[in-house]
């Protein structure tokens, strides 16, 4: 962390001049009531970027304040991942990038409109209205599409708020150059985090003036075909997997140790395609995970430290 922390200040002051705070900010930043040291602040923005004038959402913004005003550079604008991850709570947590980055800029992050409609869009856009499974034949694949579309056409008919048709990289691009102007800065600096790669990369294109730096840990590929994309990541999950079944084998602290691991893991994917698994706690209590959903999740678990 440290030596990311550095290396990315490094290259974000290697242009710069110093400026001062921005005097021309829209925004009322107040105390966190969760974290004095950060303030707080929220900005309306439309549904529909084509009718700037109907409904509006809030984003909720949080800024850490330059550590040295008078070396400050500017403000970086932390875009967060998922779709649907907090930034806002990212930035709540004490962190040494922070620290080291605070020498130079004011830090923001924001609760982006994917985040925002996890709450704001109605109980049918999150209910789980099939069992997602690799379908044996004709007949069971067309038995899901049905049941998806269904989900679908009761999750539009059931929105109030038109977000559902309004989630694209396209209009979050633009939230992020309203946070800019309300911030009352020329240019940002970015980092990006997993998925926020990509309204980062459509506002780059749509803005390309206003992006001073951007260092992004990952954005998905928009060169390659999806089946070569999904190749090179089954490839490679079946890689990690693996080297856990080695290390299980050889190591007394896992808990499948002496275990047959990959019989037991293809036995769990079947039983959970026939009987899904509940979900008792966190943020997706209440729903079902089937054999589709633990395979999607395997590659992120076998992931180092996850």
């Amino acid at each position: 962390m440290r030596l990311l922390a550095a290396g990315f200040l490094m290259a974000a002051t290697t242009l710069c001049t110093v400026t001062p705070a921005s005097a021309a900010s829209t925004l009322d930043w107040r105390p966190c009531p969760d974290n004095r040291a950060a303030r707080c602040a929220s900005l309306k923005v439309p549904v529909d970027w084509a009718r700037p004038g109907g409904r509006t959402i809030a984003l909720r913004l949080v800024k850490l304040p330059a550590l040295t005003p008078g070396r400050r550079i500017g403000t970086l604008f932390d875009i967060p991942g998922g779709p649907g991850e907090a930034g806002t709570e990212a930035l709540k947590r004490p962190a040494e990038l922070h620290d080291a980055l605070r020498r130079r800029f004011d830090i923001v992050g924001y609760d982006p409109r994917t985040t925002v409609a996890l709450s704001a869009l109605p109980a049918s856009c999150t209910r789980t209205w099939s069992s997602l499974t690799d379908p044996r034949d004709r007949a069971a694949y067309a038995r899901q599409v049905r049941a998806l579309s269904g989900g679908v056409a009761a999750c539009r008919r059931d929105d109030r708020t038109g977000l559902l048709t309004h989630l694209d990289s396209v209009s979050a691009a633009r939230d992020m150059e309203a946070v800019r102007r309300a911030l009352g800065e020329t240019r940002l600096t970015f980092t990006v985090r997993s998925y926020g790669g990509v309204p980062m990369t459509a506002y780059a294109r749509l803005f390309p003036e206003r992006v001073r730096a951007a260092y992004l840990d990952g954005v998905p590929d928009h060169v390659d075909a999806w089946d070569d994309d999904g190749r090179q990541w089954l490839t490679g999950t079946e890689q990690a997997f693996g080297r856990f079944v080695s290390w299980c084998a050889a190591t007394t602290a896992c808990e499948l140790h002496g275990r047959d691991v990959r019989s037991l893991w293809r036995r769990l994917v079947r039983r959970a395609d026939s009987s899904p698994v509940p979900v008792l706690k966190g943020a997706f209590a209440g729903r079902e995970l089937t054999g589709w959903h633990l395979r999607v999740a395997a590659p992120v678990l076998l992931l180092p430290g996850a």
